[in-house]
């Protein structure tokens, strides 16, 4: 499947179907721990850029 190019080896044992799979998730499977900045998740939720208080 690999050679076919039907999915990509990210490294060892981590493997995607196309490059535009989520990156975070595989990003913690490669190196952990590891966390999103708050700033990056309100961009990828789509969330106001304006801070505001819960």
């Amino acid at each position: 499947m690999i050679k076919k190019g039907e999915i990509i080896q990210i490294v060892h044992g981590v493997y995607a179907d196309s490059l535009s799979d989520p990156h975070f998730p595989v990003g913690g499977m490669i190196y952990s721990p590891s966390y999103i900045s708050f700033e990056t998740a309100k961009v990828f939720l789509h969330l106001p850029s304006k801070n505001f208080m819960f």
